[in-house]
């Protein structure tokens, strides 16, 4: 696993730590957390990198959540009639906006051409809206224990639905324990159909644990990037 920094950063918009090479490197890895969540959880999968090594940043969420740690946005308790827990369109675009433009002030910081997601349960929700609204935005995402947003489903199927380009999403990593009370396993792979018809490079790993990532996510994870000769 590779060390990140001791401070924190906010010069880029949001809190954030970092891990930066020695050797000039064009490329970053993106760690974003959950809710109540911070800069520090999404260390471990820094072991999907293997030996190389590249730019790595973990932006810390804005909103303080009521029971601890930081979130992307508020958590209320309606559902839709699909089981999902109801997201506004303010409160995701709020978020949506904030990552996006740090990103764009990244890459321009760092000489960064490059970056690739990956998201925990909300996070991961947050990386999938984004690269709805801005496909360009990532060279791949890993939703890992994620999902969709709603919003963003109902704007992936509005916007593109009728672009005979289908296949214009990245490269797409999904990983879901079938044991998942936070985020159904059926949600989850109802998502995957979703992208699955806009992106012609999406891996579903699946196990049985709960709201987690297990070893063998953890080793799917470090495969794919392999693949991607990013590991």
């Amino acid at each position: 696993m590779i060390k990140s920094s001791e401070t924190e950063f906010d010069n880029l918009g949001l809190k954030y730590r970092s891990y930066l090479p020695e050797i000039k490197s064009n490329r970053c890895l993106l760690l974003v957390h959950g809710r109540a969540g911070n800069s520090k959880v999404m260390w471990i999968f820094t072991k999907a990198l293997g030996d190389k090594r590249c730019h790595i940043i973990a932006p810390q969420a804005f909103m303080d959540d009521p029971i601890g740690g930081h979130s992307w946005w508020e958590i209320g308790g309606n559902k839709d009639k699909s089981g999902d827990l109801l997201i506004s369109d303010s409160y995701l675009g709020q978020a949506v906006s904030k990552l996006e433009k740090f990103i764009e002030n990244l890459k321009e910081e760092h000489g960064i051409n490059e970056v690739v997601a990956f998201g925990f349960s909300q996070g991961a929700g947050l990386i999938s809206a984004l690269t709805v609204k801005n496909p360009n935005i990532f060279s791949a995402i890993a939703m890992l224990s994620g999902f969709l947003p709603t919003p963003a489903k109902f704007e992936l199927e509005q916007r593109y639905s009728a672009d005979p380009l289908r296949a214009f999403l990245p490269p797409i990593f999904m990983f879901h324990g079938r044991s998942d009370e936070t985020i159904s396993f059926a949600r989850a792979k109802s998502d995957q159909e979703v992208l699955s018809k806009h992106c012609s490079n999406l891996t579903f790993i699946e196990d049985d644990v709960a709201h987690k990532v297990s070893s063998r996510g953890v080793k799917g994870l470090k495969k794919w990037m392999e693949e991607m000769d990013w590991a």
